[in-house]
């Protein structure tokens, strides 16, 4: 096999002393700055004469040699591998990997006579393409790392999901009575928003909004030990992170008619979704570890109230902002009981 005399697009510039036989790549940054080789070399020595002649001393010899990469000083394109020294001064091994390959590769040479075809002296792009595929085989083990651990997630999350339903079904009489009182209330032409913020809180309806909610807290001040702005309710997911809820009144018009063909949000609405806007750069700007990117919920007026296609088209183009209606709000609840009944 020819020797190694250029690696990643490099010349190597041989010492005087020796001359190499066999070149073995051992190791090297990811920077391609350093590179080790394990050699083997005919011994040349230079003797006492006026003339200092160098002459071979007839051995054979193995060397560790740490090589650094290095510019032509008048012409930049050209690049070479240099020693620590005129003979190859001294060498240093930085890592106990790169030891252990180095001495890996002597070993192995002075047991085997150099036939070892595990450590082989490959041209350079053929070690370039192996190089790609670790790097591909560690990216791979990345993916997988990555899938292992929304397994673990998912599993976590339908864990917490069966919990929730284990509750449920032995108080379903109690959900049953708390739903069906609070449809009551917003049914009601005189229920305002603070009755229900009120009912909600008492009666911690926080399942109403979804099984990956596990609690909620009511009247939180943000960002903490200060009275800057007040979050109505904050639903914690089963995975502890938290999500905002807006509550505005039961008997709110979600829109006002302005022409035959448009409808314009009503001041409630409009007034609703800027404080999330608000609350949302709030929480981004003062992040806690359990409150980022949260999700805001704004639950607003009934059926009656609402007008379903421009809704879906003015929430459509809201970033991290639900729009739904307490009617909904109800339904799903009386969804998901029907759900728990027959699981």
């Amino acid at each position: 096999m020819p020797l190694l005399r250029h690696y990643w697009g490099r010349k190597f510039i041989e010492s005087d002393f020796y001359q190499p036989l066999d070149r073995f790549i051992a190791g090297s940054s990811s920077n391609k700055i350093w590179l080790y080789t394990v050699d083997r070399v005919n011994e040349f020595t230079r003797d006492n004469s006026p003339k200092a002649e160098i002459k071979p001393t007839g051995r054979t010899i193995l060397r560790i040699v740490r090589w650094r990469a290095r510019n032509d000083d008048k012409n930049k394109n050209i690049k070479y591998w240099r020693t620590g020294g005129r003979n190859g001064g001294s060498y240093n091994i930085r890592s106990l990997k790169e030891w252990s390959i180095t001495s890996d590769i002597v070993n192995k040479l002075i047991n085997t006579g150099f036939s070892d075809t595990n450590f082989v002296n490959l041209p350079e792009e053929e070690y370039d393409s192996l190089l790609k595929q670790k790097d591909e085989m560690e990216n791979l083990h990345i993916q997988m790392d990555k899938i292992r651990s929304l397994k673990a997630s998912k599993h976590a999350e339908l864990k917490s999901y069966k919990k929730k339903i284990d509750v449920i079904r032995t108080n379903i009489n109690n959900f049953k009575k708390s739903l069906s009182e609070f449809k009551s209330l917003v049914e009601n032409e005189d229920t305002n928003e603070t009755e229900v913020h009120k009912f909600i809180k008492t009666n911690k309806l926080f399942w109403l909004f979804g099984l990956e909610y596990v609690d909620m807290v009511s009247h939180v001040w943000f960002p903490p030990d200060t009275k800057d702005y007040q979050f109505d309710i904050m639903l914690q997911r089963h995975d502890n992170f938290w999500d905002l809820v807006e509550l505005k009144g039961p008997n709110e018009n979600l829109f006002k008619k302005k022409t035959q063909h448009r409808f314009q949000p009503n001041k409630q609405l409009s007034d609703a979704i800027s404080q999330v806007f608000k609350y949302l750069y709030i929480c981004d700007t003062n992040p806690l570890k359990d409150i980022l990117k949260p999700k805001a919920i704004v639950v607003i007026g009934t059926k009656s109230k609402d007008k379903t296609g421009e809704r879906r088209i003015f929430s459509s183009y809201l970033n991290n902002v639900d729009i739904i209606t307490y009617t909904e709000l109800i339904e799903q609840g009386n969804k998901l009981l029907e759900y728990v009944k027959g699981y």
